[in-house]
């Protein structure tokens, strides 16, 4: 989704990845891959991110699917949520 700045009260900007389950046998990261594609044509180049929540993720590596896809830790919340976040250009 793409909120508008004003209504985001922890100040990021760009497209965030508010939900993202994979239920399928596709590789999560070609998924996140294929999402960031679809969000450029939509809306143009521009940051993308997320919070992923350490606490709820099995994985001993919170966020890896999104990291294998050119995600970067740049933060954790005041609620110990993990900031990822990467600059989408046209290529993806």
């Amino acid at each position: 989704m793409y909120p508008a700045p004003a209504m985001r009260m922890d100040g990021q900007t760009g497209y965030n990845c508010a939900i993202f389950r994979n239920e399928s046998k596709r590789r999560s990261s070609d998924i996140i891959l294929e999402a960031e594609a679809l969000a450029v044509a939509k809306w143009g180049p521009g940051r993308m991110y997320t919070y992923i929540d350490p606490r709820r993720i099995l994985s001993p590596n919170p966020g890896y699917c999104f990291k294998v896809a050119g995600w970067r830790r740049v933060g954790v919340s005041r609620g110990g949520k993990h900031l990822l976040a990467k600059e989408a250009d046209v290529g993806g």
